[in-house]
């Protein structure tokens, strides 16, 4: 008998996609699916192919236990919200992990990022080491997928590369293997990830043709976020 999965965030690009490749690729029952957002409007071409949708904020536990009962398996997409001060994330996360457990959830699977230990450089990695360390505290057996960059987001700083003919970076050598979301959403092409070619950070502007020249100009952390925050 098919499992009852669910998808948290499923409004969101990468949820789309992951429900997408159950029903297209996979061909799991619609009504095997189910579509958690806060928004179940913005999924009703969904719920017209019979997938569940239903109601769940992050922010409202008990909605979460809602929303979650009768799932087999829940995969958790981390949330947006990246409140450094006030740890909103990590408790939308953990609301979402005592929900899973209330509701009886056989297996969690959580869309972590690379090397999240406390070590790490990155401000917004102890939501995601918290967020595991709880998910391993629940007892329910457990993936977490420690996604790396996906390309797409590359497009958010292109406008200002464009309009100012530079690429402000504080990178140096930094290299990173960038991924499309759509490949992170089908779980056949994830085995893939950690093999794709690691790319200098300052070099992917020169990828853009149109006959500007798009040298990086290396910063400083502060003097980069400058400059990028004098093109918006």
């Amino acid at each position: 008998m098919t499992e009852t999965l669910l998808v948290t965030g499923a409004s969101g690009q990468l949820g789309r996609g992951v429900i997408r490749y159950l029903l297209d690729a996979h061909k799991t029952p619609p009504a095997k699916i189910i579509a958690t957002t806060r928004n179940p409007e913005s999924l009703a071409d969904l719920a017209v192919r019979g997938v569940v949708v239903r109601a769940a904020d992050f922010n409202d536990a008990i909605s979460l236990e809602t929303a979650f009962k009768g799932a087999d398996k829940a995969l958790i997409i981390s949330t947006g919200d990246l409140d450094l001060k006030s740890g909103k994330r990590l408790k939308q996360h953990e609301n979402a992990v005592a929900a899973a457990k209330n509701a009886g959830v056989s297996h969690l699977l959580y869309t972590s990022m690379p090397n999240p230990e406390p070590v790490s450089p990155v401000l917004f990695a102890g939501d995601h080491y918290s967020t595991e360390q709880a998910i391993k505290a629940s007892g329910i057996p457990y993936t977490i997928f420690r996604n790396g960059w996906y390309q797409e987001n590359l497009f958010m700083a292109l406008p200002q590369a464009i309009a100012s003919g530079h690429w402000y970076t504080s990178a140096g050598e930094g290299r990173i293997a960038h991924g499309a979301r759509d490949d992170s959403g089908d779980r056949r092409r994830s085995r893939f990830w950690h093999d794709r070619q690691q790319n200098l950070h300052a070099d992917w502007p020169a990828s853009v043709h149109d006959g500007r020249d798009r040298r990086p100009r290396q910063r400083s952390h502060r003097q980069a976020a400058r400059c990028r925050a004098g093109f918006g």
